[in-house]
């Protein structure tokens, strides 16, 4: 998962429905990468952001996350409209609502007033996705040099239409022609990735050139799937598979497999107990198809990592669920905010 710029958080499980005694760790940094300082509640984690997990394996079926990084919604565009009135902003279409927790600077992390937003001003802005349709604000960035139709976005794949080559990306259409160039994300060597490898619910990350109120002609879509590290428990070498924190991956004529060096190698050369990354897509029968898999210097201590879409939330059991992992959440976890 790409970071701009981060927050660090600690999140303190509790048992009511807010996690309480957050601790700021980390001062603010310069604008790509600075969050807001706020406290931390349940409410800030939503089925379906994109959630990388640094977790230790404390036992066969108990992972338990030390630290978070949190994906949902990114847009980098002009400003169409400003209401200061109501503290809102609409690009690319998209309704922005700005609150008082909502941190507002220039390119050089300066506070600046809502009002300093004027229409035409090129803005990035990062916050949550929210079931209306609109996004609230964590960041808003004001930034002067962007060329007028260059634009970005981020957010969860909505639907996919196959006979138009269009998507639906936080309400917005985006466009996907011969030209784009599509690559699977965090991912050395590149790996191309295609049409067929785009999945609703998967998150996108788009840059293009704004057609349209609310439409986008993609010139480049990088995929967030999945992605695993930790130590091979079981390898089938004649079913071209093997097993990652109780996930099966499969592995496919197209998967590339590299050692540490990342030199190409051949499934038969890993084995059980070798520390790997898997990256690839989530399929319908919970396994993961790799698009690669990376050997990695062993981790102490258990040390794991998973990455892929959050699709459940236990609040009384501080346990969330992504590519159906069970993960524990303790007060010694930490948040970060893409």
């Amino acid at each position: 998962m790409r970071t701009l710029q981060r927050r660090l958080v600690r999140v303190a499980a509790a048992a009511c429905s807010l996690l309480p005694a957050m601790v700021l760790l980390i001062a603010a940094t310069p604008y790509q990468e600075s969050e807001p300082r706020r406290s931390l509640s349940w409410d800030d984690l939503k089925v379906g952001q994109l959630l990388e997990i640094k977790a230790v394996r404390t036992g066969k079926d108990t992972i338990v996350a030390s630290e978070i990084d949190v994906s949902d919604a990114k847009l980098e565009a002009r400003i169409q409209e400003v209401d200061v009135a109501n503290s809102s902003l609409l690009v690319l279409g998209v309704k922005v609502i700005a609150g008082p927790e909502s941190k507002i600077t220039n390119r050089d992390d300066v506070p600046i007033d809502f009002s300093t937003l004027q229409s035409g001003s090129y803005v990035v802005v990062k916050g949550g996705h929210q079931d209306d349709g609109t996004v609230k604000a964590r960041q808003i960035i004001l930034i002067k040099d962007k060329a007028n139709s260059k634009v970005g976005l981020e957010g969860i794949l909505q639907s996919k239409d196959q006979a138009q080559k269009k998507l639906d990306v936080l309400g917005i259409t985006v466009v996907v022609t011969s030209d784009t160039r599509m690559l699977f994300e965090d991912f050395e060597p590149e790996r191309l990735a295609g049409w067929d490898d785009l999945k609703v619910g998967q998150l996108l990350d788009l840059k293009g050139v704004r057609t349209g109120e609310d439409t986008i002609a993609a010139s480049e879509i990088e995929v967030s799937g999945a992605k695993l590290e930790g130590p091979i428990e079981d390898i089938d070498v004649a079913n071209s598979s093997l097993h990652l924190l109780g996930l099966k991956v499969v592995v496919s004529p197209e998967t590339m497999i590299m050692d540490r060096n990342k030199e190409p190698i051949d499934l038969s050369t890993l084995q059980s107990g070798s520390n790997v990354v898997a990256h690839g897509l989530l399929q319908n029968d919970g396994s993961v198809l790799a698009a690669g898999i990376i050997a990695k210097k062993a981790k102490t201590n258990g040390q794991v990592t998973i990455e892929g879409i959050l699709e459940g939330i236990d609040q009384n059991q501080n346990k969330l669920t992504v590519l159906g992992i069970t993960v524990s959440v303790t007060a010694d976890t930490y948040i970060e905010f893409d």
